[in-house]
């Protein structure tokens, strides 16, 4: 081969190489690049879909509401028949699938109950002394490793008023699987570092409720810090 043909050839060759290079850098390159703005994408979606989380929790709110305005305006109960008081509470606990149900005086003495005697929470508190003052409130209490709707307002009595307290669980799996259908994806409340209410199973098919998070960086960036978290978390094997 001449001389001048052995350089071409060389100048050829490492061109070609330089392009093959340079081809899989570039690539390279625009592959992470297409992946990082999906993941990126994504994480505006979950973001997205955090706060349709909060719209339905007011939706739910908005629904207690609407069902303490109606009873609201049903004829009065008379609270020496303690047997029909009762018979009530357990109707409107069933009829629109309430945790508890209570009732008290305008001095915040419980009166009756259905499934609960206990309401000590502040938002609870705070909800029967708002409905003395003639307000209908609806407020989220975290209690007994459940995430609840606490909603308070007046109720016409036989003397005058009382206050009728109704409570809806939200962090129990059929409403977790509704919301997380609807929002096509997985859904999980925590109180503190505790799964109290998820729709993320195991291999056996069992809800992941009572397992802890494990993950100081999202609890020091959420609970210490007040900010959201952004990133992958490893949940199980």
């Amino acid at each position: 081969m001449r001389k001048i043909d052995q350089i071409s050839f060389r100048i050829i060759l490492i061109v070609s190489i330089g392009l093959v290079i340079w081809g899989a850098i570039f690539f390279t390159s625009l592959s992470l690049g297409l992946r990082k703005a999906i993941v990126n994408d994504e994480f505006i979606s979950l973001e997205k879909k955090v706060k349709n989380v909060t719209g339905l929790i007011d939706y739910e709110k908005n629904d207690l509401l609407e069902y303490l305005e109606n009873l609201s305006h049903d004829e009065e109960i008379d609270l020496k028949d303690k047997a029909k008081v009762n018979e009530m509470l357990n109707h409107w606990c069933g009829s629109h699938k309430l945790t508890a149900v209570a009732i008290f005086d305008l001095h915040s003495k419980l009166l009756f109950s259905i499934n609960s005697n206990s309401f000590t929470k502040m938002s609870e508190k705070s909800a029967i002394s708002e409905a003395i003052n003639g307000q209908n409130v609806a407020k989220v209490t975290v209690k007994d490793s459940s995430v609840l709707i606490t909603a308070a307002g007046l109720l016409p009595v036989d003397d005058g008023n009382a206050v009728i307290l109704l409570q809806k669980t939200i962090s129990s799996s059929d409403i977790l699987a509704r919301y997380a259908t609807s929002l096509d994806c997985n859904i999980t409340f925590f109180i503190d570092d505790l799964r109290v209410g998820t729709t993320v199973k195991d291999s056996s098919g069992n809800f992941l409720v009572g397992t802890r998070l494990n993950n100081s960086k999202i609890y020091d960036t959420v609970y210490s810090i007040g900010e959201s978290y952004r990133g992958r978390s490893f949940i199980i094997n």
